[in-house]
């Protein structure tokens, strides 16, 4: 009998093998239909919550000065709607637009307890405003800490951002250490599953129609001065006999070679933040895997990647 799982982990052993399965023509070996995104993260063990749903941003919440309210449904949404409120202050003084700028839009925005602000607060389970998506996406550009994740069509892209972030991190690994390429099949979400993706334009930011990107939403959950719970997304999808959220793991030993072959094929920095600070990403990118190199021969450790040849 086929047991039901919300998610299905593949663990692949060298850079090359989960390259090449990663190819548009192999897609996984997916039964057709399907429409995958893809997210890289460094750390396996890393759950899919995004950063404004993370314990070291919560503790730095604008609201815990009011007794504890981070720790309240209702204090998540105010500690967000704060951050978007400034970040359309900072953007008006530097002049930069924002999406949807209306008389009524800034009138809901603007004011924390608007009356649709208000509902929000009232009853977080609600939130968040799908007319705020395009502006949190932004922000999350920009580095505002949002409760949005960033996905990708392109899965050489989430390839690079998984092994620049672990080769960053070289002195952390052991012989466990992975790194993880989560995959969302969108066509098997269903309308039980509590999160959604959410598509924006790509004028909203070069560098997001350059990475071809799209968002998941995290749903809030919990009632006015209640508490809430913290989910990895993965834990929102619900069991199903096939799955259609896979993690792909890679032991971060193969993180530089698998760096190496997004740099050969045009997914370096440079090219996924088509920018002067993508070339400077790039450097630093370069400069991690030679220090890894060096870090490990000199533990007795030589890393081969290098050996094995890039066509």
């Amino acid at each position: 009998m086929t047991s039901l799982t919300s998610f299905k982990q593949i663990d692949f052993q060298t850079a090359d093998d989960l390259w090449e399965s990663l190819s548009p023509t192999r897609n996984l070996d997916l039964p057709k239909p399907y429409n995958l995104i893809y997210r890289g993260q460094g750390n396996a063990d890393w759950k899919l919550i995004p950063y404004a749903l993370r314990d070291n941003h919560i503790n730095r919440s604008v609201v815990r000065q009011y007794n504890n309210e981070h720790k309240q449904a209702n204090g998540l949404v105010k500690d967000e709607l704060f951050s978007l409120i400034r970040f359309v202050n900072h953007c008006d003084r530097t002049g930069i637009k924002i999406p949807n700028d209306t008389k009524a839009f800034r009138e809901a925005l603007m004011n924390l307890h608007s009356p649709v602000n208000n509902e929000f607060i009232k009853n977080p389970s609600s939130w968040p405003n799908q007319d705020y998506l395009e502006l949190m996406a932004l922000a999350q550009h920009h580095g505002v800490p949002t409760r949005l994740l960033d996905w990708t069509s392109l899965p050489y892209t989430a390839c690079y951002f998984a092994a620049s972030s672990a080769v960053s991190n070289y002195k952390e690994w052991d012989e466990n250490s992975k790194l993880a390429i989560w995959v969302i099949n969108k066509n098997g979400i269903v309308a039980e599953d509590s999160y959604y993706v959410f598509k924006a334009p790509g004028s909203i930011s070069p560098h997001l129609a350059a990475q071809y990107g799209s968002f998941t939403v995290h749903p809030h959950n919990g009632a006015y001065r209640k508490p809430y719970q913290i989910f990895g997304l993965e834990e929102l999808s619900i069991p199903k006999k096939n799955p259609n959220i896979f993690k792909l793991t890679l032991p971060s030993f193969e993180a530089g070679r698998l760096l190496l072959l997004c740099n050969r094929s045009g997914f370096s920095a440079a090219d996924i933040y088509p920018s002067a600070d993508g070339a400077g990403k790039a450097v630093n990118d370069d400069r991690n895997i030679q220090a890894a190199l060096c870090h490990f021969k000199e533990k007795g450790l030589n890393l081969s990647f290098f050996k094995r040849k890039i066509i």
